[in-house]
């Protein structure tokens, strides 16, 4: 070997290295944009549940104005009929659900949504009865 054929080598190593590197750092990194987006996203969700949960404390016998103040604090990304709205039995509470599938961008699952259920309680603060949804 001399001194020439050196830095070839070292040359050809690297992209070789680079072409079994780069789809490993291509791929976290789309794991890192999905997790950020299911972050992101969970915490929008629970905020507009939690804002529905206290529009039905304050108006538990309409429990379609409860879906859509859910569904307006999302700018329209659900529909109002995925809020499901819950008159526990046993106590004077207001509870709000909402499942809402996200779409991945990572290519290596075959399942490319994940659903992400949240839930708030809101104790009633009006002396009218709780509606629950159908």
């Amino acid at each position: 070997m001399n001194a020439q054929e050196s830095p070839r080598r070292e040359h050809g190593a690297a992209v070789v290295e680079m072409a079994l590197i780069l789809p490993l750092v291509v791929l976290l990194a789309f794991a890192l944009i999905d997790i950020g987006r299911l972050i992101y996203t969970k915490i929008d969700l629970h905020e507009a549940v939690q804002e529905g949960s206290i529009w039905g404390a304050y108006n538990p016998d309409d429990y379609l104005a409860v879906q859509t103040r859910v569904a307006e604090s999302l700018n329209g990304d659900v529909y109002p009929g995925d809020v499901v709205v819950e008159c526990p039995s046993s106590t004077d509470t207001v509870r709000v659900t909402l499942s809402h599938g996200v779409p991945l961008i990572t290519p290596l699952f075959n399942d490319r949504t994940i659903t992400l259920t949240v839930s708030a309680e809101g104790d009633l603060l009006s002396d009218d009865p709780c509606q629950a949804s159908p």
